[in-house]
Order: C-alpha cells, then sequence, then structure tokens
C-alpha cells in the first residue's frame, strides 16, 4: 500500500490473513492502521509532505518538513518521493538501509547546486515486528504503549543541545529562539542525521510522527494526553489533536502535519515457522563448527607465518644496527624499509612507529649527506641542525656523524672567512695582514682535514708573494719613470714655451696641458700650481684671437653681402679689415682667399668703371674712355701691389694697424647691410 499527504489528511491500513506464508507475508499476518493530516496553516504553501509505503514485509513511512529557501521545488515533497524511490528499489528495514535511504536523498539534494532545497525528514523503517527510525532536522517522533510514552526522538538543533547539556528546560525548546537552527538536514554538506538501534513492538503501540507546526502551539503533556488514552480511532485522534491546536488560534500557524501508526498486531510467527528456523539454527550451527575448524587452521597458519615475520624482522633490524655502527646509512636504510614492510605486515603499530622514525631520520641524513657531497653547505647545515632536534626520538641514530658535519661546516665556513678577510687586504694592498690570514686558514684546514681550504690558502699564499715581489718591481719602476715624466714635462714646457713667443698658442697650450698631467702623475702639485697660472694667461690670450677670429668672420660676410648688392668698393674694404685680422692670428689659407677676393672686387669694380663710361660717351667717347679706363685699371692695379708690397714688408705695422681698425669692425657690418656710407 502506498500513502502520501501533502495538503490533506488520510487513513490506511492492513488485514489479518492467518493463511498466507509467514515469511513473505508479514504484513498479511500483522494489522497496521495509518491515520495522518497535512496543512498549511497561516502560510500560503504548505512545505510538509507524508508518504508511506507498505509491502509485504517491510514498511516505509516518511514525514518532512520543507525548510524555505531559493528553491523553486517543494523540497518536503522531494524528500518523501527521494526516500521512498530508493526503499521500493531496495526495500529492507536496517540501521544500515536507514543511513543508505537518508544519504541518496541528501545527494540529490545536492545535486541542485546553489538553490539546492532543504528539508527536515523523519523515516521510520519496519518489518512488522520491530521499527527502526532516523532524524535529521526537528520533525519528531513519540511511541506510546499501555497509555505511556515509552520513546521521544530528539530534536537535531542547537536548542535541543542547550538542553541535553541541561543550560534550559526541555520544556523550553519548543520556543527558544534556536529552535530552528539545525545541526542536520537534508541538502547539508557534512550530513550526519541521527539512526536509531532496533526497537522491538508490541500489540496496540502508537508511533505519532508530527512537525514543528504542532509542537511549538502545543505541549508536550497535551499531545500525550491525546494518544496515551486514545482507542483504537487513529482518525479520531488525528482530529482531536488538529481540534486542540486550532483552540489555541495562534496569530501565525506554521504548516502543520502529523502521522499516527495504530499498531494493532504485530507479527507472529506459527509453529510451522518455528521448526523450520530451529532447522535453520542447526543447519547454521554445524557451519559454523565448520568454519571453527577452518579458523583453527588458518589461525594455526597464520601464527606462524606471523612468526616468520617476526624472526624476519629482527634480523633486518639487527643488520640495520650493524650498518649503523659503520655509519652506512644507505644500506642501514634499506635493511630498515625491510624490516618496517614486516611490521606493517605484523600490523605492529608500535614497531612500525619506531622503524618509520629510523627511516626518517636516514632518509635525512642521507639527504643532508648529499648536499653536503655537492658542497652545499649551508643547506646541509640547515638539515643536520633540524635533524639534531629530531634524533632523540630515533634513538640518536648518526648522532656522531652529524655533530661532526656541523664541525667541519662551521670550520670550513671560518676558513673562508679568512680566506675572503685575506682577500679584501689583499686587494687594499696591505699585504702583511693578508698574509696572517692566509695563515690561519692554511692551518685551520690542516686541522680540519679540509683539502680545498687548504689549497686555496696555500694558492693565495703564493700569489702573495708574487705580488710582493711585483710591487717592489713596481715601485723601482715608478721611480724610474717619475724622474722620466719630470724630464719630460720640463722638455714640454721649454717647447711650449717656445711656441708661444712663435706666437702658436694652441701648440703652447697642448704642451703646457700634458706637461701639467704629467706634474700631477708625479705628485709634483707646486709644477702643476704654476702651469695652472700660465695656462690660465694663455687661455685668455686664445680667448682674445677666437673674439678676432669672429670679428674677421663678420668683416667677411659683410664685404659677402656687399658683393651681392654690386657695392665692390665696400666689400673690397671689408674683405681687407678681414685679411688684416686672419694675418694676424696666422691663418694662411683665409688671408690667400681673401687677397683672391679682393682682386676679384678690384676687377669687378674697373670693369663697372668702363661700363658706365661707355654709356656716357658713346662709341667715340667710349674709345677714349678705355684709354682712360685701361691707364685706370692700370695705375690701380700698380697701387693695390705697392700696397701689399708695403703690407708684406711691414707686417708687423699693418698687423696692428688692423687690429685698431677691428674694432670698428660692428659698425662697418652693420653699415654694410644697411648699405650706408658710414665706414671707420
Amino acid at each position: 500500500m502506498i500513502g502520501r499527504g501533502a495538503g490533506g489528511r488520510g487513513s490506511g491500513g492492513g488485514q489479518e490473513a492467518g493463511e498466507a506464508e509467514e515469511s513473505a507475508m508479514r504484513k498479511q499476518n500483522s494489522k497496521f492502521k495509518t491515520s495522518f493530516l497535512s496543512e498549511e496553516g497561516t502560510e500560503l504553501r504548505n512545505l510538509d509532505c507524508f508518504s508511506y509505503i507498505e509491502l509485504s514485509d517491510f514498511a516505509c513511512y516518511v514525514l518532512s518538513d520543507g525548510l524555505p529557501g531559493p528553491s523553486k521545488r517543494d523540497p518536503g515533497r522531494m524528500a518523501a518521493e527521494e526516500i521512498l524511490s530508493r526503499f521500493q528499489a531496495r526495500p529492507a528495514c536496517s540501521k544500515r538501509a536507514l543511513r543508505s535511504y537518508l544519504r541518496g536523498a541528501n545527494e540529490s539534494f545536492r545535486k541542485e547546486g546553489e538553490e539546492r532545497p532543504e528539508a527536515s525528514v523523519l523515516l521510520v523503517l519496519t518489518d512488522y515486528r520491530s521499527f527502526y527510525y532516523a532524524g535529521a532536522g526537528n520533525v519528531r517522533l513519540r511511541l506510546y504503549r499501555n497509555g505511556e510514552t515509552i520513546l521521544k526522538s530528539r530534536d537535531n538543533s542547537y536548542a535541543a543541545e542547550l538542553a541535553e547539556r541541561e543550560e534550559i528546560p526541555e520544556d523550553a525548546v519548543s520556543l527558544h529562539e534556536e529552535r530552528q537552527n539545525l545541526s542536520a538536514y537534508l541538502g547539508q554538506k557534512h550530513f550526519h542525521p541521527y539512526l536509531s538501534k532496533r526497537i522491538p513492538l508490541s500489540d496496540s503501540d502508537i508511533l505519532l510522527l508530527y512537525t514543528k507546526g504542532i509542537w511549538e502551539n502545543l505541549h508536550e503533556g497535551e499531545i500525550a494526553e491525546i494518544f496515551e488514552h486514545s482507542g483504537a480511532d487513529g482518525e479520531e485522534s488525528i482530529a482531536l489533536l488538529e481540534k486542540s491546536l486550532l483552540d489555541r488560534h495562534p496569530a501565525r500557524l506554521d504548516n502543520y502535519s502529523a502521522a499516527a501508526i495504530y499498531v494493532d498486531k504485530v507479527f507472529l510467527e506459527t509453529d510451522s515457522g518455528k521448526r523450520r528456523r530451529r532447522r535453520r539454527i542447526i543447519c547454521a550451527l554445524l557451519l559454523c563448527l565448520l568454519l571453527f575448524f577452518l579458523l583453527f587452521l588458518a589461525s594455526f597458519f597464520y601464527r606462524k607465518w606471523r612468526r616468520e615475520l617476526r624472526e624476519d624482522l629482527q634480523s633486518y633490524r639487527l643488520r640495520m644496527e650493524s650498518y649503523l655502527e659503520l655509519e652506512n646509512f644507505g644500506r642501514a636504510r634499506e635493511e630498515c624499509e625491510k624490516a618496517e614492510k614486516k611490521a606493517e605486515l605484523l600490523r605492529d603499530r608500535e614497531e612500525r612507529e619506531s622503524l618509520n622514525r629510523y627511516l626518517e631520520a636516514l632518509s635525512a641524513i642521507l639527504d643532508a649527506d648529499e648536499k653536503f657531497s655537492e658542497k652545499r653547505y649551508q643547506d646541509a647545515k640547515s638539515d643536520y641542525e633540524l635533524l639534531l632536534r629530531r634524533l632523540p626520538y630515533a634513538d640518536n641514530v648518526g648522532l656522531d656523524h652529524i655533530r661532526e658535519r656541523i664541525r667541519f661546516i662551521d670550520g670550513s665556513q671560518l676558513v673562508e672567512r679568512e680566506l675572503n678577510d685575506g682577500e679584501i687586504l689583499f686587494e687594499a694592498g696591505v699585504y702583511e695582514g693578508a698574509r696572517e690570514r692566509y695563515r690561519e686558514a692554511k692551518d685551520l684546514s690542516r686541522e680540519l682535514s679540509y683539502e680545498e681550504g687548504k689549497i686555496r690558502a696555500e694558492e693565495k699564499l703564493t700569489k702573495l708573494e708574487k705580488e710582493l715581489a711585483k710591487q717592489q718591481s713596481e715601485e723601482k719602476s715608478a721611480a724610474e719613470e717619475q724622474a722620466g715624466q719630470l724630464v719630460r714635462a720640463n722638455s714640454l714646457i721649454s717647447a711650449g714655451d717656445q711656441a708661444l713667443k712663435d706666437g702658436d698658442l694652441l701648440s703652447a697650450k697642448a704642451n703646457y696641458e700634458t706637461a701639467k698631467a704629467l706634474y700631477e702623475k708625479s705628485g709634483e702639485s707646486a709644477g702643476a700650481d704654476s702651469l695652472s697660472e700660465k695656462m690660465d694667461s694663455l687661455s685668455q690670450r686664445i680667448q682674445a684671437d677666437e673674439e678676432e677670429g669672429r670679428a674677421a668672420l663678420r668683416y667677411r660676410q659683410a664685404g659677402d653681402d656687399a658683393a651681392q648688392r654690386g657695392e665692390y668698393e665696400k666689400a673690397e674694404e671689408n674683405y681687407d679689415y678681414a685679411r688684416r685680422i686672419y694675418q694676424k692670428l696666422r691663418e694662411e689659407i683665409e688671408v690667400i682667399s681673401l687677397d683672391q677676393r679682393i682682386r676679384d672686387m678690384q676687377r669687378k669694380r674697373e670693369e663697372q668703371k668702363d661700363e658706365e663710361g661707355q654709356r656716357e660717351t658713346g662709341d667715340g667717347g667710349r674709345e677714349g674712355k678705355g684709354e682712360e679706363g685701361d691707364n685706370g685699371k692700370t695705375s690701380g692695379e700698380s697701387e693695390r701691389r705697392e700696397t701689399e708690397k708695403v703690407s708684406e714688408e711691414s707686417g708687423g705695422r699693418e698687423t696692428e694697424k688692423g687690429a685698431e681698425r677691428s674694432g670698428g669692425g660692428e659698425e662697418a657690418v652693420l653699415s654694410a647691410e644697411t648699405g650706408s656710407e658710414r665706414w671707420p
């Protein structure tokens, strides 16, 4: 029989049938009547659901209370359907079956994702002689027998835990603010429902299942009053329970559901069934005897096998200890691993833990030794020091070896420091201090048998001795070189003085700078200071020449501008001023270039005069003028040549005159640019 209720009421029951096969038709030889109700109260939606299935040998009753949440599904109905579908697939009545049905339902809830439903649930399984129940949440169960309450389920809530610790009265759980704070419910990640043991049933027992909509509004005593003294009519008791609830007229009434299972008759075996059961018991005893004999044989061989394992274990352990004395940690670890496998087969926890500590220590020693062999001394030292703290738990295995390695590492680090300090002193030129450090490093390396450090110290000592010999040779060479540099510096100063007399200022400056550098390199600061003063004076003269050079450039530019305008006389005068300055500055290339330009201006000026004369006198006059022009040109050229000759003969006087006239160079440039007749 299958019954469901999610908003309504109903009843159902089995009937007696003594003719049926007892082992397969327990339901027909028992009488269970079920009455239930489920209403929404003042809520808009009823999330409670009661469902049950009564099969030939087993029955399953489920009352669920859906918790409000984001899920669009009805969590109460979903819980009942998930549990009953699993019961129908594999019907059973055991604690294991309870766990299987509830876990399967919880997994289905969890698969819904973030919008998964949640529900309180109470599940009852029966074989019509006894029952098991499981609870997750705050749906309650009561068992009434002969007018007394003999079983109460316990809520999975924080309020129930407070009552169990006697921090609040048990009657206060129904109204406590933490009654909805559940520790177990369907949809939970870590799901741990309450599972009961087997509970026998008797005739006239009443099982009552009800949700929080009832127990929040009715006292336990009122509910017990109804069912402890009820008759055989479950529907009447359910109706009376609902009437008592509604008579309270609560302002807010949650969904309320209740199911009463009246056990009028439990299943009892007949005489034929008892005989079959006795035959099964005899067969079982014979089978047990056979199994006992087989177990005896197995135990005999098992003890023999364990004895051999124990002997092998002791043998491996003794060999491990022998290798430890020889500090052969690799072979010791191999024997320890073999011994640990034997201890694991023996399930000897204490021996296995002891060997495991040995194995960890040996593995750590070998790892540290590997780093030591790779000369990763700092990493190896860290591992050795960590091992020292752990060794007391492994009988101080390899203690002397580890201490010796740490002493070696500390000593080698000291050797390295001495060598590094010696190297610093060596680089700084403190050779005696470096020699002392190298000797200390050599002595310590010999004490530690640190061959690498000893060899390096000897190499550095050899290098130091060579450097000392080299230094002495260099000092001698430096003294000789210094003397040579002073001689060369004096020679350069003489050459600079001569260049200065000759007017070659740049050569003089170059010689003075080289001589100054040699003085500074030789440590002759007085000579360098004297040259600095002379070079400052020379620099001023060079700067003055540069100013004159810029003035000459302006004259030349003014001459170019005048030539472009056809003012050849003005161009000639500017070129002449520029030439005189360049001649003073000994710029021979510029002087030659300007001479050429002056001649060009003179030629163009004469040509210009000839053209003008021809235009004035016509053809006849042009001939006379031509002769005069030729005479004038010849006369002008003669005068120009005479002037150049005088300039060459009296170069010093012309230079001074040009320098005096160069003061008005800027005015001449400006006049040339504007076409004015104002010349200096």
